[in-house]
């Protein structure tokens, strides 16, 4: 496997930006070995399975809203 090919998670990048650069090269695999590639649901159900520890979520902007959780 070429190096090129390799997914490294960087923790300097945003979740998002992550899981398009992912995307990306696990399309480009499966094209390279004639496999069909995921569904955005399908990748984004992979992806969060892997990095699942990752994934911060930020719900401070619910603070004394009516989004607010109790």
């Amino acid at each position: 496997m070429q190096e090129d090919y390799v997914f490294k998670y960087n923790d300097e990048q945003t979740y998002t930006s992550n899981f398009l650069r992912w995307r990306a090269r696990n399309n480009e695999e499966k094209m390279l070995y004639g496999q069909q590639e995921y569904s955005l649901l399908e990748a984004k159900e992979v992806f969060d399975n892997m990095y699942e520890d990752k994934k911060k979520v930020d719900d401070s902007w619910r603070e004394g809203t009516i989004w607010a959780k109790k």
